[in-house]
This record gives structure tokens, sequence and C-alpha cells, in this order.
């Protein structure tokens, strides 16, 4: 057997360990130092809104399938649009062996993803103010939807946190010229980028004057979308292998329209409708639309609604929040890898799609998705998807409780086969749970499932138990 793209590491490296001991504490207090200067610094004479936090973590997390203990410092800093949090950790195997997963420097490859690692995320902007014209953030990405979702929704890179870190992009550029143009680039890795086999997706859209409101911009908004992932087998990297897959690409392209039909203050009402395109290297095609669609703001409720159709080897919201999980999987029973464009089948299906997300108030924000499709012989394609989280004037008024909330996905449902909640290759559910012990620090229980192939389905579970203290 044979590492598949795996630097060779040696298994212990006692001169790398003794150095890591001596230098943990000392760089630990050099950090810290560093960052109250930088704060007395910016708050003489500085008109900056400067702050920082100062966090530290301990706890039991999985890494590649064991429990590892992993100690992290977490400086968070604050000035003005920006805004960083980095992570300075040390991990402890179960031997009870420190070990060298962010501190290698013996080879480039290494290095670089050590020195990526220190980054949680750099942020600048905030994609939900509408003044802030520029947004950057590098680090951990969540909840990336480009345009209204039929090719990219709610994907994530940190599914395999804190044993798998990626360092991904997101850029945006939006309200340039006249017609309201904007454009947004997303990278889900930098060492993939250098292995050449990232993820890559760009929007562009723009607002045409064609149909101009009261303040002069357009109603009519378009847009052109494209992802691809240039090597979907780079979601095996480091795991052990017979051989080496041959490069697999696939890629999804396509263009939306909307346009508000009723508009109000608190309320609006917008008509969409969507068109993607799939292609793989091994020739595999296919085409979807999401049209009509209605897309209702109504004070703190989110809704949408759209007819689907699609032909061949399409799947809607191809690039998902479990994506890393699926773009590649590995069945060891069978020694085989397989991507997850060669397990579309072709097959024309055509339904419904409706998410909705409310948020009351102070109680609990909740939202959920649901799609039913159908085609000949019988054919489903169903989707589910729940999330809910107290809010935090709730949880104030329970005792130690600082954090609740839970998820649900199911994606690729065939209730011909298996029964709607039975757990399949396409799940994924976990909690987060947060317990204060002090005014300064709390417990925090982040579980999650994922579920991979074999003689039987196989159950994952990643547990992270770490204590957090503000200093």
């Amino acid at each position: 057997m044979a590492y598949y793209f795996s630097e060779p590491l040696e298994e212990q490296k006692e001169s790398a360990i003794r150095t890591y001991r001596r230098a943990a504490v000392p760089l630990l207090i050099v950090l810290t130092a560093g960052i109250a200067a930088a704060q007395d610094s910016l708050r003489v004479g500085s008109d900056v809104d400067f702050r920082t936090v100062l966090s530290g973590l301990f706890g039991t997390v999985t890494v590649d399938g064991a429990q590892w203990q992993r100690m992290v410092l977490r400086p968070r800093l604050v000035a003005g649009k920006f805004d960083a949090v980095l992570d300075i950790e040390l991990f402890i195997d179960e031997k009870g062996r420190f070990r060298d997963r962010g501190w290698d420097f013996d080879t480039r490859t290494a290095g670089f993803e050590s020195i990526l690692r220190k980054i949680h995320y750099l942020q600048y902007g905030d994609l939900d103010r509408e003044e802030d014209r520029v947004y950057v953030r590098v680090g951990a990405l969540e909840n990336v939807t480009l345009g209204y979702g039929l090719i990219m929704s709610d994907y994530r890179n940190t599914l395999d946190e804190p044993g798998v870190k990626k360092t991904g992009l997101d850029i945006a550029v939006r309200d340039v010229s006249a017609w309201s143009v904007g454009v947004r680039l997303i990278v889900n890795d930098f060492l993939d980028l250098s292995r050449g086999g990232a993820l890559i997706g760009a929007r562009m859209s723009a607002r045409p004057i064609l149909y101009p409101n009261e303040m002069g911009v357009g109603r009519l908004e378009v847009g052109l979308t494209a992802v691809a992932d240039v090597d979907q087998f780079e979601g095996l990297r480091g795991l052990r292998l017979p051989s080496r897959p041959r490069r697999d690409a696939v890629g999804m392209a396509g263009v939306d329209a909307a346009y508000p039909i009723w508009d109000r203050e608190h309320a609006r009402l917008t008509l969409y409708g969507q068109y993607a395109r799939l292609v793989d290297r091994n020739g595999v095609q296919g085409e979807g639309f999401g049209a009509p669609g209605l897309h209702l703001i109504l004070g703190p409720l989110r809704a949408r609604a759209e007819y689907r159709r699609f032909s061949d080897h399409f799947r809607p919201q191809y690039f998902d929040d479990l994506y890393e999980k699926s773009r590649a999987r590995y069945d060891e029973a069978r020694q085989t890898a397989f991507t997850k464009a060669s397990a579309l089948t072709d097959t024309s299906m055509r339904g419904i799609y409706g998410d909705a997300r409310l948020s009351l108030g102070p109680v609990l924000t909740a939202s959920a998705a649901y799609q039913r499709l159908s085609g000949q012989g019988g054919a489903t394609n169903q989707r589910f998807i729940a999330r809910a989280a107290l809010a935090q004037a709730f949880l104030k008024r329970i005792p130690y409780l600082s954090q609740a909330s839970a998820y649900y996905e199911k994606y690729n449902i065939d209730t011909r086969q298996t029964g709607f909640f039975d757990s399949t290759l396409d799940t994924f559910y976990g909690y987060i749970l947060a317990v204060d012990i002090s005014q300064d620090v709390a417990v925090v229980w982040d579980t999650r499932y994922t579920f991979a192939p074999g003689p039987t389905l196989r159950r994952n579970k990643v547990l992270n138990i770490q204590a957090v203290a503000h200093f």
C-alpha cells in the first residue's frame, strides 16, 4: 500500500518534539505581549476602532479517527472593517506524544501548510452590510452560496477541522459602475490550489438600467456563475490507496435572472429563474432549470419556492456543505476510489424545492429546506435540511448554557431503497453545546456524524470537547 499524494513523514521526531516543548510557552508569551503592544499603540492618537480578544482552548478532538488533545491560543484583532482570528495550536496524540501538526517545516509544502494552519480567518468587510462594497475573507469558509444556489449552496471547507484545516479565499466586489456590477471569487484551499486540484467558483452579476427604481438603479438583476473542481480526488489526499487515481475534473456553469415584483420597506417578493449545465472530464453531462421561482422577504422571514427540472447527470446544488466529504470517496472493501460525479445516474426529473429561514427575535433561529423530484420508473430524488439555534437573549435565561444548536442534512433520498431518515453516504448531522463553568470559561461539545462506504455503511464520529477561556 502507498500513500496517495502524501509526503513521507517520520512517525517520531524527537528533536522537533523537544523544540516544540521548549518553544511553546515562550511563543505564546511573545504573541500575547505583541497583541497588547499593538493595542496600546493604536489606542494612542488614533481614531481607529481597535480591540482585541484573547481566548484559549484546550480539550479532546478527533484527528485521523483518534482522540488527540489540542491546546490553542486564539487571539482576535478587530480594527474598523478588519477582523482577524489566529490559531496557535499544539497537539498531543492518543499516546501522549507531542505531534508536529502545524509545526512541520521539513519540506516547502509542509511549511506552507503549517503557516496556513495559524490562520483561522482574516476578514475585511461584511457581505451582510450593503454599504461594504469590498469583502475579503481568508481561512475558514462557511455558508457560501452563489446566486440562487442551483450550482453552489451553503458550501463550507471546515468539515474535517481541526484535524484537516483548509485555508480558503472568498473575495467580492459589488456596486461597481451605474449597472451595479458585482464580482465574487471562491477558492476552497490554497494547498489544493498549489497542487493543482482546487475547487474554484466565480460569479458576476449586474443590474442593467432597463427598469430603474426610484434611486435610478436597475431592478432586473442578471448573473453568470461557474464552479470547477479541478481534481475531485483531492478529497482523498493523505489516505492509503493502492494506486494514484487519474485526475478527474468536474464543472458547472449557469445563468440566472431576478426581478422584484413587489417591494416595500420590510417586504419584498422577487421572481427569479436559473439554469445550469454540468460537464466532467469523462464526458458526463447534464442540465437543470430552477424556474419559475419566488423569493419572499417578510420581516424576520426569508422563504423561497421554485419549480425544478433536470436531465441526464445533472444534480442541483451540486457543490453543497457536504461537498468536501462527497467530492471523492474510497470503498475499502472493494479497494475502489470514486467521485461524486461518477456516482450520478442518467435520468430526467422534475419537481419542487423550497426553503425558509425564520428568526424569532430573542428565542431562536430556525431554517429548513426540502426538495422532491420524480422521474420515469418511479425514480425519486429528495433532500431535507433542518437547522436550529437558540438565541443569546434566550440562553441568558438558562443557567450555565451559552450555546445550543443542532442540524440534520440528508441528500439524494430515494425512498424506494431506504427510509426517509435512514442513514446513507449523504447523511450529515450533529450538535453544539456550550456550558459556562465560570464567568470567563466554558466547555464546548461539538459532535458531528458522517458516513463512509464499506461492507456495511460506516458511521464516522467527530467529537471535539474543548474548554474555552477568555482573558
